[in-house]
Parts: C-alpha cells; sequence; structure tokens
C-alpha cells in the first residue's frame, strides 16, 4: 500500500491541486488545448475501433487517405492508450475517456519516478518528492496540451528501475520484465522508446566501466540476457521497429520535423517558460525558441540547487550509480540542443555550407548532427528538445538525494525554503481545455447513408474528430508521418481538387459526400489551404449549415 496507494492518492490530489479547473470540466471538455489533441482522439477512437469491431491490428487504416489508405507504423499512434480506451469506452465518454487517460499518466509517472527513487535511495519521502518532480514537471504539462502519447512517460522510470534491478542480478525474470517495460514505452513513443534504449546503453556503459569487466550481462551466464531480454525484445518491439525501418526505406515517411527549428536553446533548462503560472512575469521564454509550445523545460533553480547537493553528497546518502546520473544529463542535456548550438534565441554559426541538397548548413555542429549523419532511422525524430525528460529524471533522482541529504544534516529551514522554492517554480500555468461541440455537417453526415468523405470544411485535426463521429472514411488525414506514394495520391487529389474536377474526383477515388465552403480550410495539404474552391452543382446539396454544404455524388 505504501509503495502503489499513497503515492497515487498523493499524486493524484496534486493533480487536481494544480489544475482546480480540470475537475469540473472531466465530462465536458477534453484536457488539451492544442491542435494535436484532436489527432490523439482520433488514435483512441481508431485503436479501439480496429481491434473491437474489425478485428485487425490498428498499425494500417484505410479510413484516412481513402481509397488507398495509410500505414501507422510511424504515426503516433500511441497503442498502448489506445489499448486503455478500448476499456473504457465501453461505460464512459470519449471525452471522459481521454481525460482519464491523461490523469492515469499523470499518477503513473509519478508512481514509477517515485518506485525508482526509493531503489536508489531507499527514502520515501524524498521519493515522494522524486516523483513529483518527475510527473509534475513543466516538460509533462508541456506535452499534456495536446500530445498524448508524449504525456504518457510513465513507463520510463520503470523500465530504468527494471534495468538497473537486472543489472543489480541478472535473472531471466528481471530481463523479461525489463524487455516486456521497453515494448510498454514503445507502445507509447518512439521517441521514448529511443531515450530508455540510449539510456539502458549508457547504464551498462558506466556499470562495465565501474566493475572493469565489460561483459558482466553475459555472466555468469549469458542465457538471461539472451533468453529473458534479447530474444523477447526482438519478438516484440524488434517487429515494429523492422516494420519501420522496412516501410521508410521502401516508400519514405514525408513529414518529419526538422531538428534545427526544434532543437532547445542552452538557456532554456534556466529559464521559466510558457507552461510557467508567472509566465507573464518574467517572459524571457519568448525569444528561446520559435515553437514555445516544444520549449518549456525548465528545470527549476531550486531542483538544480537540490540535485547538485544531492550529489555532492551522494556517497553520504549511498545513492546508487550516482555517476550513471550525471552521465544521463551530460549525455541528453547536449543532445537536447541539437545539431547547431542557440543561445538567448541566436544560432552560433560559422556560415553556411552547402550539404544534402541544401545550402543553408551551418558547419558548427554538435553531437546531435553526428549521430543523424551516420545513423539514418535517426533522421526520422527531428525534436532534439524532447530529450530533456531524461534530463527532468535525471535531476528528480538526485534532487530526491539532495532532500535525503538536507535531512541527514537536519537542515529543516533550508528544506523546507527549498520546498517553498520548488512548489513556486513548478506552479503550471492552468491547463487548457477543449469544447466537445461538434459542428452540425458532422453529424449530418453520420445520419447520411454510408459513403467516403472529401471534408474541405474542417481543418486538419478537425476532421479526425469529426470522423470518431460520422465514422466514414475520409480523403486526406492528419498523420504524423506520411509515406511517399500516399502524399503522391493526395497531390493528385488536390489538383483536381483546385481545378474543380469534383465528377473526376468522386469517381477516381470513390468520394460519395464532399463537404466544403467557398475556400479549404486548413486541411494540411500543401497548396490547398484556404484555396478558393470552384462551386458543385447545387442540384447534388443534401445539406447546408451556413457556409458549409455537403454535395452527393
Amino acid at each position: 500500500m505504501r509503495t502503489v496507494v499513497v503515492p497515487a492518492t498523493l499524486y493524484l490530489a496534486l493533480f487536481f491541486a494544480l489544475n482546480p479547473h480540470l475537475l469540473a470540466a472531466f465530462s465536458t471538455a477534453f484536457y488539451f488545448g492544442g491542435a494535436d489533441g484532436y489527432q490523439n482522439i482520433w488514435n483512441l477512437w481508431w485503436v479501439n475501433k480496429a481491434v473491437r469491431e474489425l478485428h485487425e491490428l490498428p498499425w494500417y487504416t484505410t479510413y484516412l487517405h481513402h481509397p488507398g489508405g495509410t500505414t501507422l507504423v510511424g504515426h503516433t499512434l500511441n497503442p498502448f492508450n489506445g489499448l486503455i480506451a478500448i476499456v473504457l469506452l465501453p461505460v464512459l465518454t470519449t471525452v471522459q475517456t481521454y481525460n482519464a487517460i491523461v490523469v492515469f499518466s499523470f499518477v503513473a509517472a509519478g508512481v514509477t519516478a517515485f518506485a525508482l527513487c526509493r531503489h536508489l535511495t531507499a527514502s520515501y519521502g524524498g521519493s515522494l518528492l522524486g516523483g513529483a518532480l518527475f510527473t509534475f514537471s513543466s516538460f509533462h504539462f508541456m506535452h499534456a496540451d495536446g500530445h498524448l502519447q508524449l504525456t504518457a512517460l510513465q513507463w520510463i522510470p520503470l523500465f530504468v528501475l527494471c534495468w538497473i534491478r537486472f543489472c543489480d542480478q541478472r535473472t531471466t525474470g528481471r530481463a523479461a520484465a525489463s524487455a516486456f517495460v521497453l515494448l510498454l514505452v514503445l507502445l507509447c513513443d518512439l521517441y521514448y522508446f529511443a531515450y530508455c534504449v540510449i539510456g539502458g546503453v549508457l547504464l551498462v556503459v558506466w556499470r562495465a566501466w565501474s566493475a572493469r569487466d565489460p561483459w558482466f550481462l553475459l555472466t555468469p551466464s549469458p542465457a538471461p540476457m539472451l533468453g529473458g531480454f534479447v530474444l523477447p525484445t526482438l519478438a516484440t518491439s524488434g517487429v515494429l521497429l523492422g516494420t519501420l525501418v522496412y516501410s521508410h526505406a521502401t516508400d519514405p515517411f514525408f513529414g518529419t520535423h526538422s531538428p534545427r527549428d526544434l532543437s532547445m536553446d542552452v538557456l532554456s533548462p534556466f529559464v521559466w517558460g510558457y507552461y510557467w503560472r508567472f509566465r507573464d512575469w518574467v517572459p524571457l521564454w519568448q525569444s528561446l525558441a520559435r515553437y514555445v509550445t516544444e520549449a518549456s523545460v525548465h528545470i527549476g533553480w531550486s531542483v538544480i540547487a537540490l540535485a547538485v547537493y544531492g550529489w555532492r553528497r551522494r556517497s553520504q546518502v549511498a545513492l546508487k550509480d550516482g555517476g550513471y546520473w550525471l552521465i544521463v544529463i551530460l549525455f541528453f542535456g547536449v543532445m537536447a540542443l541539437g545539431p547547431n548550438l542557440k543561445i538567448a534565441g541566436h544560432e552560433v554559426s560559422a556560415g553556411t555550407i552547402a550539404m544534402f541538397g541544401r545550402d543553408d548548413v551551418n558547419p558548427l555542429v554538435l553531437p546531435y548532427a553526428i549521430l543523424w549523419l551516420i545513423f539514418p532511422p535517426w533522421r526520422l525524430a527531428g525534436v532534439p528538445v524532447r530529450m530533456m525528460v531524461m534530463v527532468q529524471l535525471a535531476a528528480a533522482v538526485l534532487a530526491a538525494a539532495g532532500w535525503v541529504a538536507l535531512n541527514a544534516k537536519r537542515r529543516m529551514a533550508v528544506a523546507t525554503i527549498a520546498l517553498a522554492a520548488i512548489a513556486f517554480e513548478y506552479l503550471p500555468y492552468p491547463q487548457r481545455v477543449t469544447d466537445v461541440a461538434v459542428p452540425a455537417y458532422a453529424r449530418a453526415l453520420k445520419n447520411l447513408p454510408p459513403g467516403a468523405v472529401l471534408d474541405l470544411a474542417s481543418n486538419g485535426p478537425q476532421a479526425l474528430y469529426y470522423q470518431t463521429v460520422h465514422q466514414q472514411p475520409i480523403g486526406f488525414g492528419y498523420i504524423s508521418r506520411t509515406p511517399t506514394s500516399v502524399d503522391q495520391a493526395d497531390l493528385e487529389l488536390r489538383r483536381l481538387i483546385l481545378d474543380g474536377s469534383w465528377e473526376e474526383a468522386a469517381r477516381r477515388y470513390g468520394f460519395r459526400y464532399v463537404v466544403k465552403r467557398d475556400r479549404a480550410a486548413e486541411v494540411m495539404m500543401r497548396g490547398l489551404d484556404h484555396a478558393p474552391l470552384v462551386p458543385i452543382d447545387a442540384s447534388r446539396e443534401v445539406f447546408r449549415d451556413g457556409e458549409v454544404g455537403i454535395y452527393r455524388f
């Protein structure tokens, strides 16, 4: 009970204490504000529909990019959350299901970080603090604003804990537990999977160096490592990753992020960000990043000070693997800076050179650029700043050790001040919520005879949400990574739309309904967003709601 129930209850209470308005909105509004939240509603709906109704795996769909469909292996599908939705949707509404998953992620992330800190420090109170620092970080609240897959960071601490325990005692059971939790990480997010693999490798390097034994994982027998971890991982996570790599090699994904745009400014960990309660008091964050909703990764001066104190007193508090956590901070902190160094919003440059088909490459590169160059699969990532989640975890562990050291020295006044400072620095900006309203034309589609829909009246993310209501296949589709062949088919459809060739588009692509205004919405198709649309014969109109008409073919 003290290991799970008490921490879970504490973190649940703190979640709603930090955002009291969310409790009243649990059944009436989605817990997100960013457009990607709509995409994640669709993810939950699709996994539930694919598994429960269609009885198929969810990594391919013909409900988007009609009629050819698309693979979802490169998409941020987060099937783990979809599996939770399968359990919850029969008894809860869609909005309640989405919100329950958000709450679960915050509570579970706190509990797993607590368990990791307790294993490393043997302190109950310090571990409660460490769990809170991880789950209520600015990083976590930032992604709760619309990235449900990145909100699900609860398995990262658990994997690290399982891997540490396996390195301590190499049994088949502990190896299998590590492989299983690593699969859970992958079912939430590809980025987190990569970070856990790197973190696991760093731990092996640290332990091998400390023991002066590079083969310690294979002694006294290689069976636990090979049979308990390697083979199960290859049979589970390996299959998904192999499919991803093969798909990208045979039909390259279009639409990956630019690491240069989404890297971290060197000041960001030290400057309060967009998701801090008092962000308007110290608006320094505004000049540090092009996309402020990806760059709110401040650790907090109070936590940094407590973590430094914990590091300095690591031997006194018997912190396990203290050196490893410093390696994690250094490695992931440097990699989060991306391919080029940015200071106070300005990129440090040595001019530009032509390379890889571009003429604006800054040759003054950081290690991230080298990894990008020598390891092609890494190019599917593209958001270096997200690597700060591992720095946040390491800071939470070291801060927990610092708390133990303060209490051991009976410096209660200092501990009280530190706790007050942490509470101030970690107060989040009120979590945004999104109304559940669905326009009349989306409801009308639900009541019309079945048929594929070309929705040009809704923007890309909202079209996904509306599909969960009318449940008809749609053209286009806002997914994370689109195969080149699918993109080319979309471009041909775009040409027909811009030409006003509605009959041909309906015939060739099998659309029964076209939903449109005078201009296209931001449907996330280059060259089509906000473009004027040629009128359709009024005799085909079967529904009108103000500017929006539904036309049947």
